[in-house]
């Protein structure tokens, strides 16, 4: 689709950088985008280390949007992942498309908490000169995730399933299979996974 080469992907690029240039070109001059404050509040919820925040948005102008999105940039330390994904269609026109897309941006915030923000935002672009512009970007709220350090470990070097031999498909069912195992190995409370093969 154009609009994901157009537009989508130099935004999730921008994200990933922090720099808002290729997002400030393609927004129309009357665009309408949403932008989130930079301090989270109170939590709704707290489990195993785990602080849930939910935001509500703002609209801004394209030009004080780009600003609003550079301050809340500069909040990380690095952004690691960021995805923009279009899952329906909503509304086709001859002069535009309005969109359905999940937003997901992971990084580690300045304070040193690894932070995920996620949300569903209405996209809605127009052609304008032959190429496509963004007519307004409206996220109502997003959920936002942080968390002091993963719960998540790799133990896959130190357990030597790195170098697990992989077997054709017949060979590995005339084997017995792979396996996959989920509790808790370690006493922590946790649930652990671990996968082997033989």
């Amino acid at each position: 689709m154009e609009i994901e080469k157009e537009i989508l992907a130099g935004l999730k690029n921008d994200l990933l950088t922090g720099d808002f240039d290729s997002f400030e070109s393609t927004l129309s001059a009357k665009a309408l985008i949403s932008a989130f404050p930079n301090t989270l509040g109170e939590p709704i919820r707290n489990e195993l280390g785990i602080q849930e925040y939910n935001q509500k948005s703002e609209q801004y102008s394209a030009r004080e949007a780009v600003g609003k999105w550079k301050q809340h940039a500069d909040t990380f330390q690095h952004i690691t992942d960021a995805r923009i994904d279009i899952h329906d269609v909503l509304e086709v026109k001859e002069e535009g498309v309005q969109l359905k897309v999940f937003v997901d941006v992971r990084g580690e915030h300045t304070s040193g908490q690894l932070q995920q923000e996620r949300g569903w935002a209405t996209l809605t672009c127009k052609k304008e000169s032959g190429s496509w512009k963004i007519e307004s970007f409206v996220m109502p709220e997003r959920e936002v995730l942080s968390i002091s350090k993963p719960l998540f470990t790799d133990i896959t070097e130190s357990s030597g399933l790195s170098t697990v031999p992989l077997y054709s498909r017949l060979e590995a069912l005339r084997r017995g299979g792979y396996a996959i195992s989920v509790g808790d190995l370690n006493g922590d409370g946790l649930s652990d996974i671990y996968v082997g093969g033989w």
